[in-house]
């Protein structure tokens, strides 16, 4: 019972001794700094991924607006129908030689 007294007395003394019980404030301190640091860091990485995901999605817009049937047709190209039934010409096999 004794030992286990005076090994609680050392433990406490001991704990008494250490930094953080001395000074309470640094703690709190180094805690608000690495806290800044920590949303720092984030704010960064969210800032990063939302660079990706913009240039992510600009590179499949892009590849949209050339699909885009209207800008194709704005780029010179044309659909061709035949005369007689004014149906779209799909094939070149689906003319006749002459029918232009």
């Amino acid at each position: 019972m004794q030992r286990d007294l005076q090994k609680r007395w050392q433990g406490l003394d001991s704990t008494k001794d250490r930094f953080v019980l001395q000074q309470p404030s640094q703690l709190l301190k180094q805690h608000r700094i690495r806290s800044k640091e920590m949303i720092h860091l984030m704010v960064q990485a969210y800032r990063l991924g939302i660079q990706g995901f913009s240039g992510k999605f600009s590179s499949a817009n892009e590849k949209l607006l050339t699909l885009n049937p209207m800008n194709i047709l704005s780029r010179g190209y044309s659909i061709a129908y035949r005369e007689p039934d004014g149906k779209i010409i799909r094939d070149p096999k689906d003319l006749k030689k002459g029918s232009l």
